[in-house]
């Protein structure tokens, strides 16, 4: 197997997860416990196996993630734990290490303590960040590799390593309970809608919340792909994205645009969401935009009817997503009657409209109504270019970020 074919180390994930955690620090503690220092009778892989146990309840109770470290350390991140809760579980450990010596006895007051290093993410991150650099530094020499670049660095997609069709059933039972006391907020990524003018410039319209699956999968799962098997993909879309209820008034902080999240038609109907419309959206302040996958809406369409009216009720737009070149037109939209239609982007849109087919999607747009519609998901300026050809006036994707990026720092380079 090559380096490249290689699945990311506990250490690439514990660097990835700490320089996510750089605007989620507030209510985070991290520990590192020292395994690698016990003598090597104490290190045997049942003891490891044990000592990660030992975090199980604690991650049940609180959101958060554990790094088992090929040295044998781990480093155990928690939001929204009491110190002593945490204190208690590293008690647990060193209890069942006194054998050691090293740690037989308390450290004195001051002294460092050779068994744990304790941080408080909201005002000792930069140590934090700083102590991992430091590991992943030795590690990376112990391997034999100092500059071995991390899964972030790909330089192309034909060496990647081929991964199995799907997250099996056996395996998606693993990963709901890991879902369940994962920390999301650091794999929550923000995505710009823009308008883009006949100048070509783009003005931001509203900002998508959603979770990175490509990231969670690397921490999760990552020898499957967790998008390959669309039914596979709804369920775990049903598992992680109403947490985003949860992280929602801190990952959203900084901005005055409207706010749209993906969420299942169920849990809009449910306690926590309730929850939610009462404790956290007079905080947040602004029009916001819930989406439902087509998908949902097309399986629970008695539902998602009920669910629209629930919203409009409480302030709440309405939004589908998920359309493609087919769905768009079949939709009837009188009867689905949302605010908000969002059609995929795919090269094959490119591909197979006809000059006749372009008009034709044109006219749709324009039935929907052009400040009603969005093109997602565009990575390229063939997304762009087509997607205006079909009457699209509002676009969102890496490609329009990149655009909005480049009109931002004109004024800046002009005026330096």
């Amino acid at each position: 197997m090559t380096q490249k074919e290689q699945l990311p180390s506990q250490e690439e994930l514990l660097l990835d997860y700490a320089e996510r955690l750089a605007n989620h620090r507030s209510g985070r503690l991290a520990v590192h416990i020292h395994l690698s220092r016990l003598q090597p009778e104490l290190r045997q892989d049942h003891h490891l196996r044990i000592a990660a146990e030992t975090f199980d309840q604690l991650m049940k109770r609180h959101s958060g993630q554990l790094f088992r470290l090929s040295s044998g350390d781990m480093v155990v991140v928690v939001k929204g734990a009491k110190t002593s809760e945490t204190d208690d579980a590293v008690f647990k450990l060193r209890y069942l290490f006194r054998q050691d010596p090293l740690f037989a006895q308390e450290p004195e007051d001051g002294a460092p303590d050779p068994f744990a290093t304790w941080y408080d993410l909201g005002t000792d991150y930069a140590n934090f960040l700083s102590d991992v650099y430091t590991l992943i530094e030795k590690w990376r020499k112990m391997i034999g590799n100092p500059l071995l670049s991390l899964p972030d660095d790909d330089d192309g997609e034909a060496e990647q390593a081929p991964k199995k069709p799907a997250i099996g059933p056996v395996e998606l039972a693993r990963a709901e309970a890991m879902l369940g006391s994962m920390d999301v907020a650091p794999f929550v990524q923000r995505h710009l809608a823009c308008t883009i003018d006949e100048t070509g410039q783009p003005r931001p319209a509203f900002c998508n919340y959603v979770i990175s699956f490509e990231a969670i999968e690397r921490v999760l799962a990552p020898k499957h792909d967790l998008k390959a098997e669309p039914w596979l993909f709804q369920r775990m879309q049903e598992i992680v994205n109403p947490r985003i209820l949860s992280e929602l008034t801190e990952v959203a902080r900084g901005s005055q645009l409207p706010i749209g999240i993906k969420l299942p038609i169920q849990t809009v109907l449910s306690p926590q969401f309730l929850k939610f419309h009462r404790d956290f959206r007079p905080k947040i302040g602004r029009l916001m935009v819930i989406e439902f996958d087509v998908v949902d809406v097309f399986v629970n369409t008695d539902t998602f009817f009920f669910a629209r009216d629930f919203l409009r009720d409480r302030d709440y737009r309405v939004s589908v997503g998920g359309l493609s070149l087919q769905t768009f037109g079949l939709v009837n939209r009188e009867a689905m009657d949302v605010d908000v239609e969002k059609v995929v982007w795919s090269p094959r849109i490119g591909q197979t409209l006809s000059p006749k087919g372009i008009e034709q999607f044109s006219e749709a747009v324009t039935r929907a109504g052009v400040n009603r519609v969005v093109l997602a998901n565009c990575d390229s300026r063939r997304a762009l270019e087509i997607g205006m050809e079909c009457g699209f006036r509002i676009f969102q994707g890496r490609y329009i970020t990149q655009a909005l990026n480049k009109f931002n720092a004109r004024p800046a380079a002009a005026s330096a």
